[in-house]
């Protein structure tokens, strides 16, 4: 990564010195690009135990246009530097808006540190290229020297500039100015407009000044009255009337101090830390004691989320991360103050001499967030678990056995009182004869019949994820088996716990989509994400590709590898792949059809399934052929260009979009029409056929007739089709190179056997006039010979579709009456053929010539011989040679 970082500040020095280095222009809010930068190095700062923060006026016109990916590379550069040579204190942000036209607004931005400042020789040669301070700066901090040098050009380059202020010892201050074209929309409102004269009253403790000035500006300016102090103690002395509190703990914390362990150990109330969280734990309970109805929001140092879990669980306090963005602020008191009542509701006292922890009857206010159960035999692992989704803002519980576990889990009025649960199978360390009863899958099963009895909807139901060894183990398959949504494997990464935690959020998702409007669905500003996996093994060209899509504003993943890229797709729903040809253990072709496959065994519509672009390095043909073979739907070539690579993917993800789209209005209104009248069912058909001009030509000839087609090319794909869906007809390309027609239409006839007792029709796609006897002889209901005629292939499938006249009792399966209740125009009828293709040709045959036959089948001689000694047929259609006993016999 450092190479990589190094070659792109040469790469971009380069252009600079030969000028072609041109600034993208873009619409962007700087407020949000600021705060990104500001989020990007926020872990490194709060790890040193530095203060970070940023200043921006509420009330400033943000929206502009320009370039905010040099924007972002300015403050990143500007703030790693500041926290790189900054050991105690805090990085601080400020932007102001200079000047302003009725065309261009100038901004100046500046970036304060109290690290070891620079002298006046220093600061002379600072914007030099290759250029430190001094050697030794570059042994201990490390660098290039090229970061400022390029960010000054930038500066340049926006019609600003750049300059430094410094007194060695005590601090730094680095700022630069840029020019930016003014959008006539207006920027977000930050400013709270009240309802009554007078504002509420906000109280912030903030023992870091520049912190507690910093946030006393920003909340003045979205239009509350707040006083600040400095300390817990200087609020509790307070004798002001507030309505919310807000309590900042100090970004200085010993590793490993933990909330709960703290309070458990000693009952003081002070910290050599200052205001950490263990004094401002104490302090919220001593405050709510004497102020029942006030609201406290805890600004958290983010390093530090997963230590305030026990904030979450105190009514009315909200837990928002800091550094804190001016939206997440605003409507953290936009809460606050909402929830404040007309007339407070009393609540009871605790005793004087209390002392306890949790005095929870004092907060009446529940926190709505998603809520998390986790039961796992290994706690190390539950551990890591809940610290990963404490830090994603989930109110998370543990639960340390089975009985634990079941007498927590309780129904609630909207459902259940967990949101998710997260459970290790095996996690019982129950003796076996109490084990019996609360056995972690029989939990996961009595879950879902609940929901089965109760009708709870979809997204109310409790969202199981069973914890496994492997993915691939029957542990896991145990797991869905007995009702879980999916699996994680052990040992637990983010990755793929933000996986799960995404997959819980689709059918939300694919709710709230069926009801929105074709043009909320469209591709707009602020629309859904669409997700992109990138599939490559050469880590400069995934970087590459991800970088691309994601400064368009996608969502990636990235896979090393065709088998990751398989394992990712089954557990996440993604909307586009890139998928790359040659890779190790498994390749782009092999993964593609790996994932086809898995699409068809869960049944899902070709609008639904995802779109899958071929990135090769090979131009020809054929390696485009090799692409579409594999199940690709579209292929680009390498080296990628941002813009022809954006508009695939639009391209793919707006007509699936447009599809459902047309398909949901479609639904909807036959939903409306069958309260009046029902409407006739589409026929489906499965086609296997890889000759491209057939299937254009067939899917257009279906079309009028009213059937939607699905395509195979293979006879794995064509069998998936025909088990996972219900299929009305069948269409074989016999003259296909390679193909095993036989083998293809015995099976399609023994599974069809299985769920229907009619005969659906499987139609031969034939070159030869020659070729029809021989085809119907083997089993095929008919023939469509090449080139196809319009008339003759809609005349040849509306005949064999033709509904049967309703004719109770007219024609009886291996289920015919006895003698004495047979109607006297009935014809019984035993086909005695071992080959089933044989049997059920004959079956159409007869129903074919019009007249009521009561039809029986066997497979062999013996049989024939036993039936036929306890029933009297009419007409005996009799093979000869046979397995066991043949005809002659």
């Amino acid at each position: 990564e450092s190479l990589l970082f190094l070659i792109n500040e040469i790469l971009d020095l380069t252009k600079i010195e030969a000028g072609q280095l041109e600034l993208f222009v873009a619409n962007l809010d700087i407020r949000h690009v600021v705060e990104d930068a500001v989020d990007s190095v926020a872990s490194r700062a709060l790890r040193k135990g530095l203060e970070i923060c940023c200043y921006f006026d509420p009330r400033i016109a943000t929206c502009v246009s320009g370039d905010p990916d040099r924007l972002r590379q300015i403050m990143l550069n500007l703030l790693s530097n500041a926290i790189k040579f900054t050991k105690s204190g805090q990085v601080y942000v400020v932007v102001e808006q200079e000047e302003v036209t009725t065309t261009h607004a100038t901004f100046r931005f500046k970036v304060y540190d109290s690290g070891i400042g620079i002298s006046e020789k220093g600061q002379k040669k600072l914007f030099n290229r290759f250029s430190q301070v001094d050697s030794s700066t570059t042994r201990e901090f490390g660098g290039t020297g090229l970061g400022l040098a390029i960010s000054k050009e930038f500066a340049q380059l926006m019609n600003g500039s750049m300059g430094v202020n410094s007194t060695p010892n005590v601090g730094s201050l680095f700022w630069f100015t840029a020019m930016f074209q003014r959008r006539s929309e207006d920027h977000a409102n930050y400013v709270i407009e009240l309802t009554h004269d007078k504002p509420p009253t906000v109280m912030l403790v903030a023992s870091n000044e520049t912190l507690r000035n910093s946030f006393l500006r920003i909340i003045e300016g979205i239009g509350l009255h707040v006083i600040s102090v400095v300390s817990t103690e200087q609020m509790a002395e307070s004798d002001q009337a507030f309505d919310v509190v807000i309590l900042c703990p100090s970004a200085a914390y010993e590793e490993g101090h933990s909330l709960a362990a703290s309070i458990q150990a000693d009952g003081s109330t002070t910290s050599k830390y200052g205001d950490d969280l263990k004094t401002v734990w104490t302090s919220l309970h001593e405050l709510l004691k004497v102020r029942p109805s006030v609201k406290s929001i805890i600004l958290c140092p983010l390093t530090q989320l997963s230590q305030a879990t026990q904030f979450r669980k105190v009514r009315g306090c909200n837990v928002v991360s800091r550094p804190t963005r001016m939206s997440v602020l605003r409507d953290a008191l936009l809460q606050a103050i909402d929830m404040s009542p007309v007339n407070p509701i009393p609540h009871p006292m605790p005793e004087a001499n209390s002392n306890k922890t949790s005095d929870l009857a004092l907060f009446p206010y529940e926190i709505v967030g998603t809520r998390i159960l986790v039961a796992m035999l290994d706690n190390a692992q539950g551990m890591v678990l809940k610290a990963m989704l404490t830090r994603d803002t989930h109110q998370c519980f543990m639960c340390s056995n089975m009985l634990e576990l079941a007498a927590n889990i309780k129904q609630s009025p909207t459902g259940w009182n967990y949101d998710v649960m997260f459970l290790e199978q095996g996690s019982s360390n129950l003796d076996p004869k109490e084990s019996q009863d609360y056995a972690d899958l029989e939990i996961v099963r009595q879950v879902r019949k609940v929901e089965a009895a109760a009708g709870i909807h979809l997204l109310k139901r409790l969202f199981i994820v069973g914890v496994v060894t492997s993915m691939e183990s029957e542990e896991c398959a145990e797991c869905l088996r007995a009702g879980a949504d999916t699996c994680m494997p052990k040992p637990i990464r983010r990755i793929n716990v933000s996986d799960v935690m995404d997959l819980r959020s689709q059918p939300l998702a694919l709710e709230s989509t069926t009801t929105m409007s074709k043009q909320t669905r469209a591709h707009e500003p602020g629309s859904r994400k669409v997700r992109v996996l990138v599939v490559d093994d050469d880590n400069g060209q995934r970087t590459l590709l991800k970088t691309m899509l994601t400064k368009e504003g996608y969502d990636v993943d990235t896979a090393e590898d065709g088998d990751i890229a398989v394992k990712r797709a089954q557990r996440v729903r993604y909307q586009v792949i890139l998928m790359d040809g040659f890779m190790p253990n498994k390749t782009g072709w092999e993964a593609t059809k790996e994932i086809r496959a898995d699409e068809l065994v869960r049944g899902l519509a070709a609008t639904t399934r995802c779109a899958i672009i071929g990135v090769t390095g090979a131009t020809s043909k054929e390696d485009e052929a090799k692409c579409f073979e594999a199940g690709m739907t579209d292929v680009i070539s390498k080296p990628v260009k941002r813009e022809k690579l954006v508009q695939k993917i639009v391209k793919w993800t707006q007509m699936k979009e447009e599809t459902l789209s047309e398909e949901g209005e479609e639904v909807g209104a036959a939903t409306a029409d069958s309260l009046v009248a029902a409407k006739p069912k589409m026929l489906a058909a499965v086609i296997l056929d890889t000759d491209k001009t057939n299937r254009v030509v067939l899917k257009g000839i279906l079309k009028g007739l009213g059937a939607l087609a699905d395509f195979a090319s293979t006879h794995t794909e064509c069998m998936g089709l025909i088990e996972s869906k219900e299929i009305d007809f069948v269409l074989l390309n016999t003259t296909m190179e390679g193909f095993d027609y036989i083998t293809t239409l015995d099976e399609i006839r023994r599974v069809h056997d299985v769920h229907d007792a009619d005969l659906m029709p499987i139609l031969a796609i034939s070159a030869m006039e020659t070729d029809a006897n021989t085809l119907i002889r083997v089993g095929f209901t008919n023939v469509l010979q090449k080139p196809f005629d319009r008339n003759i292939v809609k005349q040849i499938i509306s005949m064999h579709l033709q509904p049967a006249e309703p004719e109770p009792d007219s024609m009886t399966f291996m289920s015919a009456p006895k003698d004495d209740e047979r109607d006297e125009k009935e014809l019984r009828v035993l086909i005695v053929e071992d080959h089933w293709a044989n049997r059920r040709l004959l079956e159409a045959m007869l129903r074919k010539q019009g007249g009521t036959y009561l039809m029986e089948a066997v497979e062999n001689g013996l049989e024939a011989v036993n039936i036929t000694g306890v029933r009297q047929y009419d007409l005996i259609l009799m093979d000869c040679n046979m397995p066991i006993m043949d005809g002659w016999q």
